[in-house]
Formats: C-alpha cells, structure tokens, sequence
C-alpha cells in the first residue's frame, strides 16, 4: 500500500528527543521509516507534537526549548526529497541549524500549502525562506510558490515579527492566510502585504492575542470605522475575500454592520 498522506501527532507527554546512545528512539524511527517506505506516493504530511503546543500554551511557555529536532533530523539523514503539496509542522524545532535545511528533504517548489505551529526556530526558518524570494515585485520566478500559509506561535519576540512581515511581504499572493499571535502586544503590518495578497485573497485569519489562550487582544487591526486602519485596507484590497476572522467587538460592530454590507466578505468570524 503507497499513501498520499500521513499525520503523526504524538500524544505522549514526552517531546521527542534524539537519544544521547541511540541514534534515533523508536518513535522517530518509525515515522521516519514510515515516511521514507511512502516518499514516492505522498503528498500531504502533518508531523509534530500537539501535547507540545497543549504545555507550550497554557502551562510551560518555555517548554518547547526542550524538542531538538529529532524526528527532522531523522527524515533529513534518509536523504529523501518528498514531493509534498501540504506540510504541516507542529512544535518542532525548524531552526536550521537543529532540523537542518529541510529544502533538503521537501521539494519546496512542489509546496502549495504550509503550516507551522508552535515551531522553535520559526523566525530563523522564515528568513531562511524569504531569502529564496525577490525583493521588488518584479515577475521574477522564486522557490516558494504558496497558496496557503497558517502560522502560530506564543511570546514572540521582535525577530520573528520582522522576519514574518518581511516573508509575507515577498512570498507571491496567497489564497488562504491565518496568523495567530498569543502574548504579544504588536503585530506584523498589514498594510505592507495586505495589497499584494488582495486581488487573490479568499480566507483571512488575523489575531494577536495580549495573554495566552485569552480573548484579550492587541489593537492589530486599529479602529474599524477609521479610513486609513489596516481592517479597511483589507475591506478595500481584497475584493475575492469569502472568509474573514478578526477580533472585533461585537458591541461596536452589530448596530452598523449594515453600513459595510457591500464590502464585507460572505463569512465572517467574530474573535472577541
């Protein structure tokens, strides 16, 4: 039997550790064989740890700094190049200098949707990333051609929301965006990317929240009847918009949400 996809998501309350003895423990043995048994056929591959995020969120933000990788290691030493469309990592560490560059295990020209949650290393990965990409918006050809792309992460620090902004500001127009910001005060400018992605744009998913796993949120999207907020410049750029998830409030928005019928998108997720 060849599948065309495989999720691994580990429930044990351990992070999968490369072992000091053995070069690989039997968890990551078996889904880097699993994986290496499938390369031909498979296209979608989700691999992480969600007990991981579970800690990294609500109990032990500073958990995630115990996962070094292994399971990435692993895949990168089988010498595999998986022609993979979907890729979802979970709280693995994708720093290259831990996973190693995982162009070396993923054809990223075959990638049309990516996801990272929780991930150490993100803000490495993405300069990594934006890197492959030109700086104008010239018709140049680049490495990377998503259309879809959902990233979170918890206490980011002001790297990872330059390296983000400047990885959205290059990447071609997506299709589908979510970003997830917990315990953050700031976030990355929409209105630097957001009118490159209208004219393609048909899901958008924009929070930061101040506390982890709260309701509280930053002012990210500014006042919403203010002309020159970035949700305004969402509702002028993206005429294919069909999903929208923000955190408003609903106070404010419900007696004049009439007023923005004719530009606002078919759903819409209410975040506060």
């Amino acid at each position: 039997m060849k599948l065309e996809a495989i999720e691994c998501r580990s429930l044990d309350p351990g992070p999968w550790l490369v072992n000091d003895y053995l070069e690989d423990d039997e968890v990551i043995s078996f889904i880097a064989n699993l994986i290496q048994a499938n390369c031909r056929t498979l296209r979608c591959l989700t691999i992480g740890q969600e007990s991981q995020i579970l800690r990294t969120v609500y109990k032990d933000p500073d958990s995630r700094s115990q996962d070094e990788g292994g399971v990435l290691q692993a895949l990168a030493s089988k010498m595999l190049l998986l022609n993979l469309s979907s890729l979802a990592l979970l709280a693995l560490n994708v720093h290259p200098a831990q996973a190693g560059s995982l162009s070396r295990s993923v054809e990223l020209s075959c990638l049309r949707k990516l996801t990272l949650e929780s991930c150490p290393g993100s803000a490495e990965f993405i300069q990594q990333l934006a890197a492959t990409m030109p700086t104008d918006n010239s018709a140049e050809q680049t490495l990377l051609a998503l259309s879809e792309f959902s990233f979170r992460y918890e206490a980011p620090e002001q790297t990872l929301i330059a390296a983000l902004e400047t990885f959205l500001v290059r990447i071609n127009p997506l299709v589908h965006l979510s970003v997830l910001l917990d315990s953050t005060r700031t976030m990355p400018q929409v209105g630097r990317f957001i009118q490159k992605h209208g004219t393609t744009l048909k899901c958008l998913v924009w929070e930061g929240r101040i506390g982890q796993g709260s309701g509280q949120t930053p002012d990210s999207l500014g006042d919403i009847w203010d002309e020159d907020s970035e949700i305004s410049a969402v509702l002028r750029h993206c005429p294919q918009l069909k999903e929208l998830g923000v955190p408003l409030d609903w106070h404010t928005f419900c007696p004049v949400s009439d007023c923005l019928s004719s530009s606002l998108p078919t759903t819409i997720a209410y975040g506060a």
